[in-house]
């Protein structure tokens, strides 16, 4: 670094130059980067979204793999293989995925289907559909993508040039502006009136953004201000909304909004509908554990409610 400084001070008259040596210094700090969080992925993920040369990436994937076997750290080199074939840009890939009975498409479907929370492959998937014509697809994918991190890898870029109606954009951008205010500035007031602001206009997307923009709001009630009430409210909200990724998320803080009130009979209704839809659910072991120390507590409850009742027994 040092010695690009120095070389810096030597070509400043070389605009040309310049531009050249501020684009090595960023590839340069992106690989870094990677090395040190021990993630390869991170070296090949910005530079794919922006590049359409297949050799270049091939090299990229090659660079990727021998960090992988020097580092011994796992990575996905599949996940990218397809998104290469997904471009058509290697026709070769494409006819071996043919082979193996799988589309490009396909396998990028097969990663979104893992999580909701795989931003890689929709914003993938969307960039697939974005090239191949078919916008509404793209935007649907961008939105989602857009909903739970504004800043991933510009996607609000690729989200405005699916021509979205211009008065979506309008509350796209407000969305943005609470999510920022909310991460960058903790002003937690005016993000909670900007979210309640989007859930009281008429837009065509806010049928796609309303359990998201209810779930920012629940967080933020019950982790930031305390707001339980509100928190529960809001939570019983999304749990109305079909099909929301967000259920299990809802129900878990419904829980943890009715132990912090006290509320055990609330809280063990809803950790039994938990434990019934979200057997698999990482969080199980910790809602056993809790749903123990419930019980505990209503009996202690109703044992110190009874003394208080009759001073004799509480004596003895």
């Amino acid at each position: 670094v040092p010695t690009m400084s120095r070389a810096m001070e030597i070509i400043n008259s070389d605009p040309e130059k310049i531009e050249t040596l501020k684009n090595i210094r960023k590839d340069f700090t992106i690989l870094m980067s990677s090395l040190v969080q021990s993630r390869p992925s991170n070296l090949l993920l910005p530079l794919m979204v922006k590049w359409g040369d297949s050799d270049r990436i091939k090299v990229l994937m090659a660079r990727a793999s021998l960090i992988r076997m020097i580092l011994d750290t796992q990575m996905d080199l599949k996940f990218y293989f397809y998104v290469l074939a997904s471009k058509d840009a290697d026709l070769n890939t494409v006819n071996q995925l043919e082979k193996i009975g799988r589309t490009a498409l396909e396998a990028l479907n097969d990663y979104v289907n893992q999580s909701p929370f795989h931003l890689k492959a929709y914003m993938f998937r969307g960039l697939y559909f974005l090239e191949n014509g078919n916008n509404f697809k793209a935007k649907l994918d961008f939105e989602h993508v857009f909903k739970l991190d504004v800043n991933y890898l510009e996607v609000s870029k690729y989200l405005y040039s699916t021509k979205h109606d211009d008065r979506d954009m309008t509350e796209v951008a407000i969305y943005k502006k609470a999510e920022n205010v909310r991460f960058r500035n903790a002003n937690f007031i005016l993000a909670v009136q900007l979210f309640e602001e989007l859930l009281d206009k008429e837009w065509d997307s806010k049928v796609r953004f309303r359990d998201e923009i209810l779930f920012n709001l629940g967080v933020i009630f019950r982790n930031n201000l305390k707001f339980y009430d509100k928190a529960i409210l809001t939570f019983e909200e999304i749990l109305k909304i079909p099909d929301s990724f967000r259920h299990e998320e809802a129900r878990y803080n419904l829980i943890m909004c009715h132990y912090y009130h006290g509320n055990y009979d609330a809280m063990e209704k809803v950790t039994k509908e938990f434990l019934k839809k979200h057997g698999n659910s990482e969080r199980v072991p910790r809602l056993m554990m809790i749903n123990v120390v419930m019980k505990l507590m209503k009996v202690l409850k109703m044992v110190l409610g009874r003394s208080l009742h009759n001073p004799e027994d509480f004596n003895e």
